[in-house]
């Protein structure tokens, strides 16, 4: 394929942590390491330390947060969007990459402003938000610009066709197989060592995670370590329940980009008992790319993340004595180096190398070359017996 001048749109980008950012900045990175030209149009303001090194930034606009769907959504605004988008774009690109591209207000302003094709990727899972619900009508033309829609999962898929019909690839998320490695120090941690990574919100499960830890530490010789590396409106509550549960915990806030693979390294198992809203978690294939095996809840994203891998362990969402048992039993093979290996070796499909080759396909598709070979979930209307419109799931497998 030729090279492209691409830009990548996302509201969430370093410095605030989150699964959006990291696609978009690693799939950029494999995107130029393919020979494209890359850069990412992102809100400010700017980290203090300086943009990550790799990809050119280009910041409009300041960066807010709303809280939604148990957790909170980065969106910026400028008074004079559009014109400062249009600057943005004017220097020329060929394709514009947008990443949650019905959410306000800078997708809007690109999908308005961008005089060239856009495809757009759809991350979110859950209850579909009000947003969806009540502006549907006026976000469809929007939508109708966008060249190519992708999708994480499926039911991120869901998600957003449920009120905005058509067609979607299923291209997911990724991870960089050399940053995140069992090679390297693995210290033996003694007590066990049980990490959790991500932002401490609602719908993360915090109280499901300490509710089964302290349930198995009552059970265990020896109680395990809770390592938790994020931050956020959950923090207090979380501290507040394992000092009353009597939990071993260290919290370690958000830590440095360059020192969490080692965290990956020194735990023995990550938990994940997020209860909804999670389309894919990009945490699940940092542990097994480390070569960690992963307990997480049997939500809808993890479900089909950790589909046919012997090293995860699924526990029904909500149930603290769900989540001990399966801790008792991931804890009880943790010797077992093949548990190990095929952690890895089930990472290893998600290499961000792969997802930027669909990614690739699907840019041509969106240019008018050929069809690109990821799967696709199809969303039509379809009425009722009663007549009423409905949105029904249909699969397009290729």
């Amino acid at each position: 394929m030729r090279s492209l001048r691409v830009t990548l749109v996302t509201q969430s980008y370093h410095p605030v942590h989150g699964g959006i950012g990291e696609h978009a900045r690693h799939l950029g990175l494999a995107l130029q390491e393919r020979g494209h030209r890359v850069r990412i149009l992102t809100s400010g303001p700017a980290p203090r330390g300086g943009e990550l090194c790799g990809l050119e930034v280009v910041r409009i606009g300041r960066r807010f947060h709303i809280p939604s769907n148990g957790a909170r959504a980065s969106l910026a605004f400028h008074p004079l969007y559009r014109k400062a988008v249009h600057r943005a774009i004017a220097a020329g690109v060929d394709l514009v990459h947008i990443h949650s591209p019905l959410e306000p207000f800078l997708p809007w302003a690109v999908l308005q402003e961008a005089g060239v094709p856009c495809i757009g990727t759809f991350h979110n899972a859950g209850a579909v938000p009000w947003g969806y619900r009540l502006f549907a009508r006026w976000l469809d033309p929007l939508a109708q610009r966008l060249r190519l829609r992708t999708a994480v999962s499926r039911c991120a898929a869901a998600y957003a066709g449920r009120h905005f019909p058509g067609e979607y690839l299923l291209i997911p998320n990724g991870v960089d197989p050399g940053r995140f490695s069992p090679d390297g120090d693995r210290p033996r941690s003694r007590p066990p060592t049980l990490l959790f990574v991500g932002r401490l919100e609602p719908r993360k499960g915090l109280d499901v995670l300490v509710d089964g830890v302290a349930r198995i530490g009552r059970r265990l010789p020896v109680p395990p370590r809770l390592v938790v590396i994020g931050d956020g409106s959950m923090r207090g509550s979380l501290l507040r329940r394992a000092r009353a549960a009597r939990i071993d915990l260290r919290w370690l806030g958000a830590v440095e980009h360059e020192s969490l693979p080692g965290w990956y390294r020194a735990a023995d198992l990550l938990v994940a008992p997020a209860v909804h809203g999670e389309s894919f978690g990009i945490v699940l294939l940092e542990a097994l790319a480390s070569g960690l095996p992963v307990v997480a809840s049997r939500i809808e994203g993890f479900r089909e993340v950790l589909d046919g891998c012997p090293s995860a362990r699924l526990f029904a969402p909500r149930d603290g004595q769900a989540l001990a048992e399966a801790l008792e039993e991931s804890l009880g093979v943790l010797g077992d180096r093949g548990v190990r290996a095929a952690a890895r070796m089930h990472a290893l499909r998600y290499a961000w190398t792969r997802v930027a080759e669909s990614t690739e396909e699907a840019y041509g598709e969106a240019l008018g070359g050929s069809p690109a070979t990821a799967g696709r979930v199809r969303f039509g209307p379809e009425k009722t017996t009663q007549g009423a419109q409905t949105r029904a799931l249909t699969f397009a497998g290729r």
